[in-house]
């Protein structure tokens, strides 16, 4: 590889929106505040894979509150979810008398940039970022989220912080949301011991909501087999959202096929769980055709929906006037 070139950040616009292109000799991605901060695209620099799923149905446009996100919004690319991720009733609280927004309230409020950041670029090395800022007076907290990209190797950090500004304690669900482009060969990689259950299913045999998954595969509904560590691999046709139990490792890694990694990592006592998005033409939002994507999700509970995480004791909880914080490091790593 050429000589190294520290990691930048430029300011642009697309489709009429401020946007962000973060860039070192290893990736790329493009950030949108308008869009709830959402990362549009994530290449990697050295393959030139594309690793993102982006709807071919469903232009970018600017989002609002109370509207759909999987049938009008579902436009791919990496975006986090709270405090639910399934449309529900409110548990009783500080959410009550409104229902909550199909995956959550922040994927539809724009961010603001607050500040760029620099953590140092001494003999090639540290880091560049931004901090955004969501400031609704409709919601009960206040969030930032921090976006690093190292000068030094493939990696990426997204840190967050909420701030209960209520004065009553906030419930949530919180969970990262990437949606990822699905090719033959690539593999899910998981922690030895990984144990799952189904949330909601299509086009399978023998699982229904709520089932344990037994190890890691699966049966269509005409009874052919499906191996979760290659979903690509097998029969289409179908579709589930699985979620992990207490995770005995905080990591995951999404492998292309010719051996290049991204791998998700955090700390399993924040993020204990592991949502799991597959979906191989069993499904769509839109008219058309079901497509193929499958989401890659840390998170708080094992459950889409607040008012039944709420009711299973599996909900986040802050305080009033409390801060909370976490992080997911992403990298990529090469074949081999």
């Amino acid at each position: 590889m050429e000589s190294l070139t520290p990691a930048v950040i430029e300011a642009g616009e697309v489709d009429g929106r401020r946007h962000y292109r973060f860039q070192n000799p290893w990736l790329s991605f493009g950030l949108t505040p308008a869009l709830g901060g959402k990362i549009t695209d994530l290449v990697s620099r050295p393959s030139g894979r594309s690793w993102l799923w982006r709807n071919p149905r469903l232009p970018q446009r600017t989002p609002a509150p109370g509207r759909s996100y999987i049938h009008d919004f579902d436009t791919g690319g990496w975006d986090e979810v709270f405090p639910t991720i399934g449309l529900c009733a409110s548990p009783e609280g500080i959410w009550t008398g409104a229902n909550l927004t199909d995956h959550g309230e922040l994927w539809c409020r724009p961010g603001t940039v607050e500040e760029r950041l620099d953590a140092g670029q001494e003999n090639g090395r540290g880091a560049v970022g931004l901090r955004l800022s969501l400031e609704d007076p409709a919601l009960p907290v206040h969030i930032e989220k921090e976006v690093w990209l190292a000068s030094e190797d493939g990696a990426f950090e997204f840190r967050y912080l909420v701030h209960n500004r209520a004065a009553v304690e906030v419930p949530y669900i919180w969970c990262s949301h990437p949606l990822f482009e699905v090719e033959a060969g690539m593999r899910l990689r998981l922690p030895e011991g990984t144990r799952m259950r189904c949330e909601a299913c299509r086009g399978l045999r023998d699982l229904a909501p709520g089932a344990p998954v037994e190890g890691l595969e699966l049966s269509r509904a005409d009874g052919a087999a499906i191996d979760l560590r290659a979903p690509a691999d097998g029969p289409d046709g179908w579709a589930a959202k699985l979620f992990t139990e207490r995770l005995p490792e905080g990591w995951v890694e999404w492998q292309a096929p010719d051996g290049e990694r991204l791998r998700m990592e955090f700390d399993p006592e924040v993020l204990p769980h592991l949502g799991l998005w597959l979906n191989l033409g069993g499904w769509t939002g839109t008219p058309g055709e079901p497509y193929r994507n499958i989401g890659i999700e840390p998170g708080t509970s094992p459950f889409d929906s607040l008012f039944t995480a709420e009711a299973s004791g599996t909900a986040r909880t802050i305080q009033p006037g409390e801060e909370q914080r976490w992080s997911i490091r992403c990298r990529f790593l090469p074949a081999g």
